[in-house]
């Protein structure tokens, strides 16, 4: 099995992250698979900012 790392964004990033989802053009899961984040993380993202 690889090794996975953890994925560190910075605030800015995080945040141009949530507005794409909250426009709503592409789904949850589809831009937790383009960050290659999880959807939890993505809500927690979210109410954080």
């Amino acid at each position: 099995m690889g090794t996975r790392t953890k994925r560190r964004y910075d605030p800015e990033t995080r945040v141009a992250i949530v507005l794409e989802g909250l426009k709503g053009e592409t789904s949850i899961a589809e831009l937790c698979r383009k960050y290659q984040i999880n959807q939890a993380c993505l809500f927690q993202s979210a109410c954080l900012y």
